[in-house]
């Protein structure tokens, strides 16, 4: 864009009021020369100013135009990622649905030693795994549970074993020992759950049975497994002492039986 002459009005002015020094300087200019030239100088500035506004002026229509087409771009790039976000917050929402419903349907009856277990949520299954809100379980087999909210994990501690587990890895160490959970805990409805037949079996000493047709898990304790065997063996040693009691008087009925019949035989025999 081309600079704009300024011409001032003092500079105007100087040559307007002045005719007596420019004719001093200048012997063949006139008052009319003078007022000609300054006119002449003030058409030329004007000409060229309204050059440059129009220059500046198709340079603004220009550049708006640009810019117009710049945000309707950008209007079209933002409006294609939001539809994007949007259909993947849909998928995402109806996995989770799904997910739900489907948790929903495996909701499992958990029963510790004959007794159902009443746990503050339910027991579900995910991944083909039993979950369960752990606290009450492990409190009620005696041991003992803690919860690290910085690292979100459980150290559940029974006797001389301890085991730690962190919500959303399959990491665990059990006696200092790492290994390898098969599905992660977890947490749902503002309850952490953690993989029921894990922990049964490595820490509290329950026996895991479980029920398909019914979604029932059983879990028997091994002092009640003790209890149940013992109960067991007494049974079967009072049926034994009723089967050798009906035995012993069957051999006494035999053994009188044939008593009888060898003194009468002898006695038939004495006769003849």
């Amino acid at each position: 864009m081309k600079l704009r002459k300024v011409i001032t009005l003092t500079a105007i002015s100087a040559m307007l009021i002045s005719p007596v020094s420019a004719f001093a300087e200048n012997p063949a200019s006139t008052l009319k020369d003078t007022i000609k030239a300054t006119e002449q100088e003030i058409k030329k500035d004007t000409k060229e100013a309204k050059e440059d506004i129009k220059e500046a002026k198709k340079d603004l229509k220009e550049e708006a135009k640009e810019a117009k087409k710049d945000l309707k771009e950008e209007a079209k790039e933002a409006k294609k990622d939001l539809k994007e976000e949007a259909k993947e917050a849909k998928k995402d929402l109806k996995e989770e649905a799904k997910e739900a419903k489907k948790d929903a349907k495996e909701t499992v009856k958990v029963t510790v030693n004959g007794k159902e277990l009443e746990l503050e949520n339910p027991a579900i299954i995910k991944a083909n795994r039993t979950f369960i809100p752990v606290r009450k379980l492990v409190e009620s087999s005696g041991a003992k549970i803690e919860w690290n909210a910085k690292d979100r994990a459980f150290t559940i501690t029974k006797g001389e074993k301890v085991m730690t587990l962190t919500i959303g890895s399959t990491d665990m160490v059990v006696n200092g020992k790492a290994q390898k959970l098969e599905a992660a805990p977890f947490i749902a409805d503002n309850f952490s759950y953690l993989p029921l037949r894990v922990i049964c079996e490595e820490i509290l000493g329950y026996k895991v049975e479980w029920k398909a047709e019914t979604k029932e898990v059983i879990l028997t304790s091994q002092e009640s497994k003790k209890e149940e065997v013992k109960e067991k063996i007494e049974e079967k040693t009072e049926e034994l002492k009723e089967d050798a009691k009906e035995l012993k008087d069957k051999v006494a009925e035999k053994t009188g039986d044939a008593k009888e019949k060898i003194e009468e035989k002898v006695n038939e025999n004495k006769a003849k």
